[in-house]
């Protein structure tokens, strides 16, 4: 059996007397703890997409100008000598 103070007007019937605007106001104050939470929540997970996205960006579009670097130098050939891929000498 959850425990409710009644005395100090926490509980149901508590809530019951409490003024229209008190109510209004409690529940304004709950709704924007949520969304502050939610917000919060949300601004960490960006932050976290925007690392990862800028470390593929990093990886994946230096492989590709290396590779097209290689290509042009190479005249149209299989490979240049400064290419190297992974596994094979």
């Amino acid at each position: 059996m959850p425990i409710i103070c009644i005395r100090s007007g926490l509980g149901m019937k508590g809530f019951r007397n409490w003024r229209v605007g008190v109510k209004l106001v409690a529940g304004f104050l709950a709704v924007a703890a949520i969304a502050a939470v939610i917000g919060g929540l949300g601004l960490r997970s960006t932050s976290q997409v925007n690392q990862m996205a800028m470390l593929m960006y990093g990886q994946e579009v230096a492989g590709i100008r290396h590779a097209s670097q290689c290509a042009a130098s190479s005249g149209g050939g299989r490979s240049c000598g400064s290419c190297r891929v992974a596994g094979t000498r």
